[in-house]
Parts: C-alpha cells; sequence; structure tokens
C-alpha cells in the first residue's frame, strides 16, 4: 500500500508544491496523496526527499491487487479520505466500479458484476441499500465512466503542468538576488509542545524543576518555588501587590494539577495531558532577548534530572519584527507593483485605506503564505536612522549608517514557518522593486512633477551634544557648573556604549531606575565617574568625575557620608532640642512628639516628668549599630566612639566583620531564610550596602545580649521572616533598646534610612539623658511594648498563635550544632554531652523539634551520623524530672517521642535492638532502618525515610490487592499475605533505594524490580508483613488507583535546592515579598476598608491605645475576644474576669456613644458603613 517515491526538493518549495510534484512522479492527482510528516528545513537543505507514500487513485485504477473495497479502505486511506476532503461516492465509490467494469455495459455478466460492486461499495461506505449510484445502469453507467476517465488524464495533464511551473519559478526566484535582512525578533509567541515523558505525576514533575535566573518563580497549588535573591516585586504579576495576593489564593485550588512557570517575566503552564507532559508557552520573545528554539531550550533546563524531547508541536500564534537596513519603500510605487505585478499580486495585496490617511507611519499589507494558505499580516514602516533611535538600538552600527534608510517590518502569523517563508519571498521581490522603481518614479513625475523620491541616502553628521544644563535642567541645576568644573562634568551615551564602559568604571548609570536611568561618561577619558552633592536638582547628588575610581567610604555614603568626613572634630551640642521631623545630627536630641503615633505609644508609659527624646547618630549607613552600641557600651561592651565621625564609622565596620565572623552570625537566618550563612556575611560585610535592622536585629540581640525594637514613623517592625517570627523568651529579661528608623523630611533628600536612639529623659534637663535602655520589671514602657510586638506577631501567624520559645537546662547547656528548614528556623538541634559528667559517653544525640525554635548561636550541621540505642535513650532521660515518652507510630521510623515539663517535645531517632518494648509498652506498628550513602546527614535521612515508608507501604497494598484480583479472593486472610510476600516481595540486603514511581504499576529503580518489591532487611521485612495484616481490609479499591496517593503528602515531601525556597501558601509568598513589611497604623477613627489589625485611640473612648479588628458580626468579636482569653494575651485579672465587653456606638470621631457592658479590658464598636450596614470593631486593651 505504501510505495517509496523520490523528489527534488527547492528553497521556495512547500507542502503544497511537494505534493503536486509527488502526484506528477505518480503520475496521479494532489488530492489522492497522502505522505507522512518531514522535517522541511532538513529536506530543503539536502535538496532531495525521499517518503513512503499512499497513492488512493492509483490503488482504486489497480484491479488486480485490489480486488474488494475492503482491500483499499485501511484506516491509513479513511484517514486520506478525510484530511484531503473526498467525496467517497464521487471520487472514491464510483471511481472503484469504473476501473472494475471492462465488458459491454449490456451483457448480463457486466450487469451482474457492477451489482456485485455496487452492493460491496454501498456495505464498505455504510450507504444505505436504497442508495442508487446511477439512476439507469445502461443508460448512463457507459458516459459517466468515460467522462470520469477523460476528467483524471486532463487533471493529471493540469498537474504535470502546474509542478513544471513550479519548477521553472522556483529556479528563477533563485536567480533573483536576495537583499540582506536581520532575523525575526519575535515578540509574542504562543504555542504548545508536547513532550516525552510519561508515566508521571504533576507533582513529580514539579519536584525535579529547578529554579535559573530566567525562570525565579513557579508554583503548584498551593506550593511555591522561589529563587534565592529574587526580586519577585519586579515581575508585573506582582506590580499590584493587592490583586496579585487576591489572584494566588483564588487560583491555588485552580492549579492544583497545573504548574506556572514565570519564565522571563512571563507565565508559561505545564500540565499531564493523556499522560504526557504537555507545555503551554505564550512569551515574549523579544523581552527574554530569545529565539522559540533558545525559549524550549531555557525549559529544558529546569529540568536537569528529567530530560525529554520533543513529541510534537503546534503553534497559534507569532507576533514580531525584523528589520531590513539600507533599504526604503514609496508607498505609491511599492502599491504599483503589487496591483500590477505577477511576483507581487499572487501572495500579497495590500489594506488600501491604509494610503487614504496621513496618520498612519506604516504600508498596511498582507501575504498568503504558500505552504499553508494561511494569511499573514504585515506593516511595512520606511525609516531613517537617528541619534537616538529606539528601534535599532543594539544592532550593528555599521549596518545602520546615521542618516540611512531601512524598513521596519510589523509581521503577524500564525506560525514562525509563515514568517520565514516570507521573509525569502520578500527579499527577491525588494530586488524587483529596486530594478522598477526606477522607471515606475520617472513615469509618475511626468504626470505629477512633484512626486516626492526615497529618502536622501546620505549620512547625517552626529548631532552635538548640548550641555547637560540643558538638556536635562531638572537634574543638572545651574549650580553643577560650580560644584563640578567643566573639565570633570559627564556626558549622555547610548547603552550600546555603556555596556563596554561599565566594567572597567568608567560610565555610570544614574538615578539607578527604569524610569528615569540614564548612562554617562567622562568628557575627560582619563577620569572616572562618580556622584557629587549638588543643591536645586530633584536628587541630591549628581554624577561628577573624579581623578581616581570612587570606592569604599567615598562611594558608599554620598551626601551624608561627604557631611561626616567634613564633621569637625568636636561638634558642639544644639542649643535647643529639635521639634520637628529633621533628622537628628550626632549627639543632640530631638522631640518624638512630631511622630504622632510612636509619641502616644510613649507618652503613656514614661516616668513621671520626664518624657522620650530622639538621641542622634552619625549619618552613615551604620547608625543602626551605632544606636545599639551607643545604648549598651558603658556596661556590656568596651568600645572607644572616636572623636570624628570617620574615626568612628571604621570602628563600627571593624566591629561588623568581628560580628560576621562570630557565631551570632547563626541566630540570623530566620531573617535571611533565603541565604547561606556565608552568603549573610558576605552580605553583611558589604560596605556598599545600608545595615538594616530588618535583616540584622536578631544577630546584634545574640552579640549585646539585649532585646531591641526598631520604630518607623508609623509602625512597630518585624524583623524580616516567613512563617511565625519565634524570639527566645529570655529575651523578656534582658535590657531592652528602643530605635526609631526613619527618612527625615523631604527635604533632607536622605539616600537610605537613619537610625536614632530613643532615650528617656527628665524634663528639666533640656536633653540631658537619664537613661538609654530600659528594664522589664523597672519601666512600664517596655511590657506594653512586648505586649504590642506579642499582638502583631500573632496576626502575621498563618495557623497557630505565635509563642515564646524557652529550652531546658539540659538541652540549652549542651547544644552544639543545629539544622534550619527552608523558613530560617531550627527544625533539629544537635546535644554533645562531654562536658556533662553524668552523661559523658552518651555519642551526641539528634533532637527534632516538633515546632519550629529560633534561631541559636551555634554552628550549622550538614552532616550527623551517629548512632543512638534505646538503652542510650534511657540514659538520656533520666535526667529530666519529669517527661513523658512514647514511640512513634505513624512511620516506618524508630522515633522516640519526648515532651518535658516546659510542654516541648522532640523526636529522637535511635538504632532499633529488639528491645523496644522493655523501653516503652506500646504495640510497635512499623519501624525499620535503611542503608543510605555515607555522608548524609540525619536530618536528611529522617526525610528520606519517611518518604520510603510511605511509598513502602503504598506500593506494597497495591501490589496486593491487584494479586488478590487475579486469584480471584473473596477475602484476604493473614496465610494469603503469607502466599504474597513468597512470590512479590525479594529480599536483597545490598540494594539501595533511589528513586521513587509516581503511578502504580510503572517500572522504576526506585523499589520494585520485575514487579516485586525489594526489601533490604530481615527487619523490613517483617514490619511490613505486620502492616499489611493491619491493612488488608482496606485496600479493595486499590486496583481502581493509578496515582500512589502519598507521593507528595506534604512540603517536606520535596526536594531540597540550595538555590531556592519554597513555601505553602499565597499568604506566605506574599510575607516573602514584603518581607513583613506591613503597617500598623494609629487611628481615632474606624478603618473599615482595613482588614489587618490596626492600633484605635480616641479619648471619647478613654486615652488607651486598643489594639482593633474589623469584623462583621458581633458574634465574630465575641469569638476574637474568647480567642484573646483562651490565648492569654490579656492581662492576668481577665483570666478571673468573665468576658463581658461593653459596647459603643461610634458615630464619627467626635461622637462615640455608650451602650452597655461593663468596662475592662475588651469593648465592641458599632458602625454603620458605607453601605449601610452594620458592622463591628473589636477592641483590645494594649
Amino acid at each position: 500500500m505504501n510505495v517509496p517515491v523520490d523528489i527534488d526538493v527547492y528553497p521556495d518549495d512547500n507542502l503544497a508544491s511537494i505534493k503536486v510534484r509527488i502526484a506528477a512522479k505518480r503520475k496521479s492527482l494532489p488530492n489522492y496523496i497522502w505522505y507522512p510528516t518531514f522535517d522541511m528545513r532538513e529536506a530543503k537543505q539536502n535538496g532531495k526527499l525521499t517518503l513512503q507514500i499512499v497513492d488512493l487513485l492509483r490503488m482504486i485504477a489497480n484491479k488486480n491487487k485490489y480486488e474488494k473495497l475492503s482491500d483499499i479502505l485501511t484506516p491509513e486511506v479513511n484517514n486520506l479520505i478525510t484530511e484531503n476532503h473526498l467525496n467517497k461516492i464521487e471520487d472514491v465509490a464510483k471511481p472503484f466500479i469504473y476501473f472494475r467494469i471492462r465488458l459491454n455495459a449490456s451483457s448480463p455478466i457486466a450487469q451482474n458484476d457492477y451489482g456485485l460492486l455496487e452492493d460491496e461499495v454501498k456495505v464498505g461506505f455504510n450507504l444505505p441499500s436504497s442508495e442508487n449510484l446511477f439512476r439507469s445502469y445502461k443508460i448512463e453507467f457507459k458516459p459517466a465512466r468515460e467522462d470520469f476517465i477523460r476528467k483524471i488524464r486532463r487533471d493529471v495533464k493540469r498537474n504535470n503542468l502546474e509542478n513544471e511551473e513550479n519548477i521553472q519559478k522556483f529556479t528563477e526566484e533563485e536567480k533573483i538576488p536576495c537583499i540582506p535582512y536581520l532575523p525575526f525578533e519575535g515578540e509574542n509567541i504562543n504555542f504548545t509542545i508536547v513532550t516525552d515523558i510519561t508515566n508521571v505525576t504533576i507533582e513529580a514533575v514539579f519536584d525535579r524543576l529547578v529554579l535559573t535566573s530566567e525562570c525565579p518563580f513557579v508554583r503548584l497549588g498551593k506550593y511555591y518555588k522561589i529563587l534565592k535573591d529574587f526580586e519577585l516585586k519586579s515581575l508585573p504579576f506582582f506590580e499590584d501587590l493587592h490583586k496579585a495576593e487576591e489572584i494566588l489564593k483564588s487560583t491555588e485550588s485552580i492549579l492544583q494539577e497545573t504548574i506556572e512557570i514565570f519564565l522571563f517575566h512571563e507565565r508559561i503552564y505545564l500540565k499531564i495531558e493523556n499522560n504526557n507532559l504537555i507545555i503551554r508557552i505564550k512569551i515574549n520573545e523579544r523581552a527574554a532577548n530569545l529565539t522559540k528554539d533558545g525559549i524550549i531550550q531555557a525549559i529544558k533546563l529546569l529540568f536537569p534530572t528529567m530530560p525529554f524531547d520533543i513529541v510534537s508541536e503546534t503553534e497559534h500564534l507569532a507576533v514580531g519584527d525584523y528589520l531590513i537596513p539600507q533599504q526604503t519603500l514609496i508607498p505609491e510605487i511599492f502599491s504599483h507593483l503589487v496591483m500590477n505585478t505577477r511576483h507581487f499580486s499572487k501572495y500579497m495585496y495590500i489594506d488600501e485605506s491604509s494610503l487614504a490617511t496621513k496618520t498612519k507611519e506604516g504600508i498596511y499589507t498582507f501575504y498568503t503564505a504558500r505552504s499553508t494558505g494561511d494569511k499573514v499580516s504585515l506593516v511595512l514602516t520606511p525609516r531613517t536612522v537617528q541619534l537616538y533611535d529606539n528601534v535599532i538600538r543594539g544592532k550593528d552600527k555599521r549596518q545602520f549608517p546615521m542618516g540611512s534608510p531601512y524598513i521596519n517590518i510589523r509581521i503577524k502569523a500564525k506560525n514562525i514557518e509563515s514568517i520565514l517563508e516570507f521573509q525569502k519571498y520578500f527579499c527577491r521581490a525588494l530586488s524587483i522593486y529596486n530594478n522598477e522603481s526606477p522607471t515606475l518614479i520617472a513615469f509618475y513625475k511626468k504626470f505629477i512633477p512633484t512626486f516626492s523620491t526615497q529618502t536622501p541616502q546620505k549620512e547625517m553628521e552626529k548631532e552635538k551634544q548640548k550641555p547637560l544644563t540643558k538638556q536635562l535642567k531638572d537634574i543638572f541645576t545651574k549650580t553643577y557648573n560650580r560644584t563640578c568644573s567643566k573639565q570633570k562634568q559627564v556626558q549622555l551615551i547610548n547603552y550600546d556604549e555603556a555596556v563596554d564602559l561599565l566594567p572597567l568604571n568608567k560610565a555610570i548609570r544614574f538615578p539607578d531606575n527604569d524610569e528615569e536611568g540614564r548612562y554617562y561618561k567622562c568628557i575627560d577619558e582619563n577620569l572616572f565617574p562618580g556622584l557629587q552633592e549638588i543643591t536645586g536638582s530633584k536628587y541630591p547628588i549628581v554624577p561628577c568625575c573624579y581623578e581616581t575610581e570612587r570606592h569604599g567610604f567615598e562611594m558608599m555614603s554620598l551626601k551624608e557620608s561627604r557631611e561626616c568626613l567634613n564633621a569637625p572634630d568636636h561638634r558642639a551640642r544644639q542649643t535647643a532640642i529639635l521639634t520637628t521631623k529633621t533628622s537628628v545630627s550626632y549627639d543632640n536630641f530631638g522631640l518624638l512628639k512630631p511622630f504622632e503615633n510612636m509619641h502616644y505609644i510613649f507618652h503613656l508609659n514614661a516616668k513621671k516628668d520626664h518624657h522620650f527624646l530622639r538621641l542622634g547618630m552619625d549619618r552613615t549607613k551604620l547608625s543602626f549599630l551605632q544606636c545599639i552600641i551607643e545604648a549598651i557600651r558603658i556596661i556590656i561592651y568596651p568600645f572607644k566612639g572616636g572623636k570624628t565621625c570617620k574615626l568612628r564609622f571604621d570602628e563600627l565596620t571593624e566591629e561588623v566583620n568581628r560580628i560576621a565572623n562570630s557565631k551570632h552570625v547563626y541566630t540570623g537566618k530566620q531573617n535571611f531564610y533565603n541565604k547561606t550563612i556565608d552568603e549573610m556575611r558576605l552580605e553583611m560585610t558589604n560596605e556598599n550596602n545600608y545595615f538594616s535592622p530588618e535583616k540584622y536585629t536578631d544577630i546584634l540581640e545574640s552579640a549585646y545580649d539585649c532585646k531591641i525594637f526598631v520604630f518607623s514613623p508609623d509602625e512597630l517592625k518585624i524583623p524580616g521572616h516567613v512563617e511565625n517570627y519565634i524570639i527566645n523568651k529570655a529575651f523578656r529579661n534582658k535590657k531592652t533598646v528602643f530605635i526609631l528608623e526613619h527618612r527625615g523630611t523631604s527635604g533632607e533628600n536622605l539616600i537610605y534610612p537613619q537610625c536614632e536612639l530613643i532615650v528617656q529623659s527628665h524634663v528639666s534637663d533640656k536633653g540631658a539623658l537619664t537613661q538609654k535602655w530600659f528594664e522589664m520589671d523597672e519601666d512600664p514602657v517596655v511590657p506594653m511594648i512586648f505586649n504590642l510586638f506579642d499582638y502583631i506577631r500573632s496576626s502575621f501567624s498563618v495557623k497557630k498563635k505565635v509563642i515564646y520559645y524557652e529550652f531546658e537546662d539540659v538541652v540549652k547547656n549542651n547544644i552544639s550544632g543545629q539544622f534550619y528548614n527552608s523558613y530560617g528556623k531550627t527544625s533539629a538541634i544537635i546535644l554533645d554531652f562531654h562536658k556533662d559528667q553524668n552523661l559523658n559517653g552518651l555519642p551526641k544525640l539528634l533532637l527534632y523539634t516538633e515546632n519550629p525554635i529560633p534561631p541559636m548561636a551555634v554552628g550549622q550541621e550538614h552532616n550527623y551520623n551517629e548512632k543512638i540505642t534505646f538503652e542510650q535513650i534511657k540514659k538520656f532521660l533520666s535526667i529530666f524530672p519529669e517527661v513523658k515518652v512514647q514511640l512513634n507510630s505513624n512511620e516506618m521510623i524508630s522515633m522516640v517521642k519526648v515532651t518535658s515539663t516546659l510542654n516541648n517535645t522532640y523526636y529522637i531517632p535511635v538504632e532499633p535492638n529488639g528491645e523496644e518494648d522493655k523501653l516503652i509498652p506500646l504495640q510497635l506498628k512499623e519501624i525499620t532502618t535503611f542503608s543510605l550513602p555515607k555522608g548524609i546527614s540525619e536530618f536528611m535521612k529522617f526525610n528520606f525515610n519517611k518518604r520510603v515508608a510511605a511509598y513502602l507501604g503504598e506500593y506494597a497494598k497495591y501490589l496486593l490487592a491487584v494479586w488478590a484480583s487475579e486469584k480471584n479472593l473473596p477475602y484476604i486472610a493473614d496465610k494469603d499475605i503469607i502466599q504474597f510476600v513468597d512470590s512479590k516481595i525479594r529480599l536483597d540486603p545490598s540494594y539501595e533505594y533511589k528513586d521513587f514511581p509516581s503511578q502504580f504499576g510503572v517500572v522504576t529503580e526506585g523499589f520494585v524490580q520485575d514487579g516485586n518489591i525489594i526489601v533490604n532487611s530481615e527487619e523490613l521485612l517483617t514490619r511490613l508483613v505486620y502492616y499489611l495484616r493491619l491493612e488488608k481490609d482496606r485496600i479493595a479499591s486499590y486496583t481502581e488507583i493509578k496515582i500512589i496517593p502519598v507521593t507528595y503528602a506534604d512540603i517536606l515531601d520535596f526536594r531540597t535546592y540550595q538555590n531556592q525556597i519554597m513555601l505553602e501558601g499565597g499568604t506566605l509568598v506574599m510575607k516573602y515579598i514584603s518581607n513583613s513589611d506591613s503597617t500598623y497604623q494609629l487611628t481615632d477613627k474606624i478603618l473599615a476598608v482595613l482588614l489587618k489589625p490596626y492600633i484605635f485611640q480616641n479619648d471619647l473612648l478613654d486615652p488607651n491605645p486598643y489594639l482593633a479588628i474589623n469584623v462583621e458580626t458581633a458574634d465574630e468579636a465575641l469569638s476574637i475576644m474568647s480567642s484573646w482569653k483562651r490565648d492569654k494575651v490579656m492581662s492576668k485579672n481577665s483570666e478571673i474576669m468573665e468576658l463581658d465587653p461593653s459596647f459603643y456606638e461610634f458615630v464619627n470621631v467626635r461622637q462615640i456613644n455608650y451602650i452597655s457592658g461593663s468596662d475592662n479590658e475588651c469593648k465592641i464598636l458599632n458602625y454603620v458603613n458605607e453601605d449601610e450596614e452594620q458592622n463591628f470593631t473589636a477592641l483590645l486593651r494594649i
């Protein structure tokens, strides 16, 4: 049926011309030809093509080989009939009969043969028996047959002629020179690819996906992967954070079966369809600066452990541009050729409305693709190269000389193939245009003397740049010439020139933002660009040049450090306290009152005849550290304190380096959850970075043994974190330091925030310092701030109320190492007892904490391979005063669960020795150990064994269910399990578990070979048999399940990668983005539209501040108050009080009416919102 055919292939061939040539070679017709798909590019490169084709016409005519219609109507032929739109009766059934009736039509034999054939045709095509293929056999059969034969011969002859014309045209077109053009640059491309990845779940695909710089963010349902150090706000998706949060939450359930990838800032979707991984791509190629093949390659790089090939590809849309340098078009001449020249008019036509208006710059044209017949829309725009020409930005300047013409072609098609075909066609069409245009221009000028010709080709001279004070008056003011001499001034350059100069520090980008950022270089090439203070400009500094490179202290501080460098050795103290929001200079004071929110908080807790002030620090990037040292150096830390700003800065820099290389840096992991310890040290010691409280509060608290609270003008700030922010309970009893971080007034133009120490002074001392730190038992402001801090932390909590953490002495005194989870919290600790006489001799002990704990000032563990037995566990537990102990019965891992009197819960992995029951009188469900490669940490073993337990148990139940089904067992007895184990489970002590399947019945190297489960120990086999006995009555439905149900039960089941973090839930993603930067406003009115907590204070109610939460009903308000009482966030007195809040009606800020209830810590405000609906606000006194 399939016959081979060899044909020549020409560069301008298409699918239609290929089919014409095959039909001509076979002396057949194109609509009767079928051939398989092939690589057109490869065929054109080779110039030859060999295909196995189906020629239906020849099969119909060959009566000797195909006697019956059933011999012809194969699935391939039926597909051919459908794809080529053949009529079953006229194009197939009747021709089949024609070629098989050769006798005189009037003979009985011929009539009988015809009748048989007609019946066969009706059966073959499911035609009704009443269907007549001919009205009269005797009258119409013979002429109809003759007409068909004549028509076939005529059509074959025409097809041969068309093939000859095609070959002649292709060879002639090849002789036409092609005008050089640049490659097509796709802007929007939309296509779907089917990969050869099969038998896999979407979770397994997500698990193996490794992020790159091009793909920094992916998600699957409620699980998110984020590349470390990537600023998610730069993605267009997160421009509107409120909208992004709503989308994340609303689509988590929708995207449970779809992976959403952000590649080159565009979204790509991965899904499992028909057991194949499908990738749907719609991307801006120009923004990514990649070709279509580059995009596919970028996707492949995301799966280093799961390489794939493309099975099929379907394009839906391609939009972009390409350029033709040093070429122009006159619209009227081009239109004339399109309408009157065969080479143009056969494939192109013009939207003539574009010629009837002057507002449209380009020529709107359409091209009909020869290969597919699809319409390609075009906009041809003649241009001239200008000095700042964004269209040719990044292109070779030798191809685009100044003032030369070029054509910009905007193109839109269904696929790339149509665009590439048009490019090859149009480059030759332009040659024809260039040959014909002089004659046509002369012809038009005979009748229209003023007819305009193409743009002059002479190169324009490069414009002389105007001074910056005239080009950018709002930045480079008139004072620029005075502050930066003419010899040291800079000049504007384009990006292409800057690329080569930036690595040499010979160019600078200013300001460093996408909206207004420009590139500058020094006019004198021997100088280096830097920054210089200026007045009257929209920026406090502007570029200027220097004889040496700018670095270190000079480059990092700009206006502030310049002031610091020029400050006198002994700064005179102000005679009066500063009363505005202006930042306070070093060793001077300012009132807290201009910052109203903070003033309320501190004023209510000031000692009698005292007030709180701001103590100024040096204007450097280390003002936060300077505040801490200024507060506690006299008592805790001996610090010299240089006489000049520069000396103080150098001393602070040394202190930063000391802390960065100390054990205290490990406590900052909660703030640096997305960085390694080495990366933390590197960023901490980078002198160009602002030393931010958001990042370094935890480290400094550990280094100086104090508690630090940092305020912005509007809020009490929480250090950077995701998930819950946890602190050690011991900090409640430490010395407490208060700091204000702000940016001063708008007139100051501070480049980075300034930190000031909050101190308390007697009102009559005019700023004389009385107190720089505060203590819980002596200063009422400390417990109040702690309470406020706890309320805000609770509002950040996702699943439960945030707690303080407190260690037992035996744990606290012996910690030697810790393991971090992906949120930067400590999830496991190492205890070393070599200093403890009672426990000396015990190996190092690994404890998993039930809940994450705050990082500690001990080293980070990566590998732990100690073994501990139940006997050693007994010795360890003996030193606890009281302890609850049980064996974990949820996993196939030996774990001892220990709950202490402090309600801390630890899990200790142990080595089974057969004496477990002597330790704990509990029936064991599953216990096993596994052999893993050396060097793998106990923490990694725990997660690995946990997954092995889940996979092994589920797969064993599946195989047992299938085995029982094949044997038609009405139920599974214990003897059946023994028989199943003998036939389907194999013992191999040397076997190592490598990977896990995601689907039942799929061949894998994980722990199934030849349909048998491999176990690597007798102990494991015993526990597995016991587990099957427990589960035997619940596995009947497993024969219907395809996907292993416990493949990815929670976030810990996914792989971890060093360059990325993984989060669960859109709420954590948004907190990751904002880095817990949430504003808690203090207000005297109800903020009805605010969903998060805020601080309410109105003297009509009482002078105290309240934590406020908006709700819809009074029952919701009472429910919140009950949780406050239950969680003990209210005062001790409230524990014995009945919950009886007072009700008030809030009319406006000047009218609050009492309704009912007793006066206590809790109040409920009733108000009417903008929709005239009754709403409520729950209040808790702070």
